[in-house]
């Protein structure tokens, strides 16, 4: 299904031009052809076949030929001049050139724009044929060793680890959204590597030295944080379908992420989750966190509440995080689930499919051996207790909650902040943000309206919940 684009803004592409044209400030040669700016409006205009061009910016900075008085990636014209070689071997000589989307290019560099661009960048890659992506030279011998069914190294595994696409806010989308795509290092004229084919050797390096090491699947996004993403990130890319991420998962793939201005990583975040940002022309005041919340709210996903932010002071809307960051009570990739289902009322948030537990009781012997058998002791902490194990996985892959617990009937709860009020608490734990050990939940005080009060968020650690035992509460 295509991706529809968010209605009246403008839409660019570098076209390849024929024959002979007159000189122009927005031409541009690349490979002996000249290339031009065409600009297409959403959503009447056709708009031809077209490849983007993915890649890191870098340090360097040089003038933008297109738009006179800004500057661009010093890689881009390099970036552009490999990306356009990689095409005509995935498309063939004989094949006619695609259209290129490449943001120095075709994002307006400033104003309302720049921003419409920006939001709509998750369609942008959706619609597009394939895409290209462009590492550093320093990628080319990984990607020959792929080519060559030969073994990556270690050693490859850390250089691969540093460079700076990986660990781009922008790389999620544009990967995740994309139906094809192709790794190329700069200036490497050889045959661009297909996706496929260089996720299997990745997955299987990333595997073996976890097993030789002797790691958790925790310890390893300490070892390999971006790359165990970028594993993650390729496999959801090619069994999942566009904007089926919730809202959670975006957020906890953005976690190790970098974008040149902090604002923009709002923008990556939504063009991850929806194909039809808001529009947005006349309230760009707005906070960039702000209009994220807007997104999500419309979209029916609230999995953002699960976050250690601070709230609103706003009656019945303190349960909404307000700071401009959105961490994660655990910034953990290897979640699912399809969010958190709910709607604003006035006065109150309804959440959806969740489960409420009481405090007390005691897990049984099955769900503290299912949780053995997920968080393995290491042979220094065999007397340790399994609630210190735990605490101590969690906090490898992000956690930085008190470090009490709660005990439950069906596992444990560990809240972010130190439990002042034991008085009328219930655990609200969800059902569409869950973990290999569990889920995210919230603690939520009972104040006998038939609304219950937001008062902490945290992780539930122990066995699902059934679908017979999910219910809906009203939160203020």
């Amino acid at each position: 299904m295509t991706a529809p684009l968010t209605t009246n803004w403008s839409f660019r592409l570098l076209v390849p031009l024929n024959g002979s044209a007159s000189p122009s400030s927005k031409n541009i040669v690349v490979q002996g052809k000249q290339w031009t700016i065409k600009e297409f409006q959403m959503p009447t205009d056709d708009i031809p076949a077209y490849t983007c061009v993915s890649y890191a910016w870098g340090k360097e900075k040089t003038a933008n030929p297109v738009y006179e008085g800004f500057q661009m990636s010093g890689r881009a014209m390099a970036v552009l001049d490999t990306a356009t070689g990689a095409l005509s071997l995935i498309n063939g000589p004989d094949n006619e050139t695609d259209a290129i989307w490449m943001d120095a290019f075709c994002v307006p560099p400033a104003g309302i724009d720049r921003h419409l661009n920006l939001q709509n960048m998750g369609a942008i890659y959706a619609r597009a044929r394939q895409v290209v992506v462009v590492f550093s030279t320093s990628g080319s011998n990984l990607l020959q060793l792929v080519r060559e069914k030969d073994s990556i190294t270690v050693d490859q595994l850390s250089s691969l680890e540093e460079d700076e696409w990986i660990s781009r806010a922008w790389t999620y989308q544009e990967i995740a959204n994309s139906q094809r795509f192709y790794f190329v290092a700069e200036r490497d004229n050889k045959a661009p590597v297909e996706g496929a084919d260089l996720l299997q050797p990745l997955s299987e390096l990333l595997n073996a030295y976890e097993r030789a090491e002797g790691y958790s699947s925790f310890a390893m996004q300490t070892v390999f944080p971006r790359l165990t993403s970028l594993e993650a990130l390729m496999v959801e890319s090619i069994i999942s379908s566009y904007t089926e991420k919730s809202v959670y998962q975006v957020i906890a793939t953005m976690y190790l992420r970098e974008t040149e201005k902090p604002e923009d990583v709002y923008d990556a975040m939504i063009g991850a989750i929806t194909d039809s940002p808001l529009e947005r022309a006349g309230d760009l005041a707005d906070s960039p966190v702000t209009y994220f919340l807007q997104v999500c709210e419309a979209k029916g996903d609230f999995s953002f509440i699960y976050s250690i932010a601070g709230r609103s002071k706003i009656k019945g809307r303190k349960w909404r995080p307000e700071d401009a960051s959105l961490q994660l009570v655990l910034p953990w990739i290897f979640c699912f689930g399809k969010g958190q289902p709910g709607k604003r009322l006035p006065g109150s948030l309804q959440l959806d499919k969740v489960r409420v537990v009481p405090l007390g009781g005691q897990p049984d012997s099955s769900i503290t051996d299912h949780l053995s058998s997920i968080f393995k002791k290491p042979d220094s902490s065999a007397a340790a207790p399994l609630t210190s194990i735990i605490l101590e996985s969690l906090r490898q892959v992000g956690f930085s909650g008190c470090g009490e617990y709660l005990e439950l009937e069906n596992g444990y709860f560990f809240p972010q902040e130190t439990i002042k009020d034991f008085q009328s608490l219930h655990v609200v734990i969800a059902s569409g943000v869950r973990f290999p050990f569990g889920a995210t939940g919230l603690l939520v005080k009972d104040n006998g309206s038939g609304v219950y009060d937001f008062y902490d968020v945290g992780l539930f650690v122990g066995h699902p919940s059934k679908e017979e035992e999910l219910t809906t509460i009203l939160l203020a």
